[in-house]
C-alpha cells in the first residue's frame, strides 16, 4: 500500500514540475513579443497577364508579367518559396496604379522530372499584402 502512495505523489510531483515549467515558459515568451503585428492582406488586385515557359537544359525559366490594379502604390518586399530549387529576380521599385512589372523565376528540378507544380508567395509592402503565384508545366 505505501509503495502505490510513493507511485502516485512521484507522478503528482511530476506533473505539477511539467506544468510549472511549461507556464514559466509561456510567460517568458508572451512577454518578449511585444511587437504588434497586423493582419495578412490577400492582394488580388495584383493581376497575372502573361506566364511563358522556356526550358533551357535541365533549367525552367518562367517569366511572369503582373499588374497592379490598386490605386495605391506597391513594392516587393520579399519573395518566399518552399525549395531551394527556386530563384527569384524582380525590380525592387515601387509598382504604380496599372503597372506592370516583370516577376523572373528560375526552376532547377533535383531530377529529371517530366512535370511539376510549385508555388511561391510575393510580400508586398512590408508584408501587409501577400500574393501566391502558383506554376507547373
Amino acid at each position: 500500500m505505501q509503495s502505490y502512495f510513493k507511485k502516485i505523489l512521484f507522478l503528482f510531483f511530476c506533473c505539477a514540475m511539467q506544468f510549472a515549467c511549461t507556464t514559466h515558459k509561456t510567460h517568458k515568451l508572451r512577454s518578449k513579443n511585444t511587437v504588434k503585428t497586423e493582419r495578412q492582406v490577400n492582394a488580388n488586385f495584383i493581376k497575372i497577364s502573361n506566364i511563358e515557359y522556356h526550358k533551357n537544359s535541365n533549367k525552367w525559366s518562367i517569366n511572369v508579367v503582373l499588374e497592379n490594379e490598386r490605386n495605391e502604390d506597391v513594392a516587393i518586399s520579399s519573395v518566399i518559396s518552399g525549395c531551394s530549387c527556386i530563384k527569384t529576380e524582380y525590380d525592387k521599385k515601387t509598382i504604380s496604379h496599372l503597372e506592370k512589372f516583370n516577376l523572373e523565376i528560375t526552376y532547377t528540378p533535383y531530377n529529371q522530372e517530366t512535370y511539376f507544380r510549385k508555388s511561391i508567395m510575393l510580400l508586398f509592402n512590408e508584408g501587409k499584402y501577400y500574393k501566391i503565384i502558383n506554376f507547373s508545366h
